[in-house]
């Protein structure tokens, strides 16, 4: 959208640090359910 200068750069900017956070977050949840199944699994 910024290339097609629909969003200013700053607002482009912005986005794209949130869905930087969003994928940083989700992320580490996903790291820490791995986690649990694995301890799950290695205490079968």
């Amino acid at each position: 959208l910024v290339k097609e200068h629909e969003l200013g750069e700053d607002e482009g900017r912005r986005r794209e640090d949130s869905l930087e956070k969003l994928t940083h977050e989700y992320g580490d949840k996903v790291d820490e359910m791995v986690k649990h199944k694995e301890a799950e699994v290695m205490a079968i």
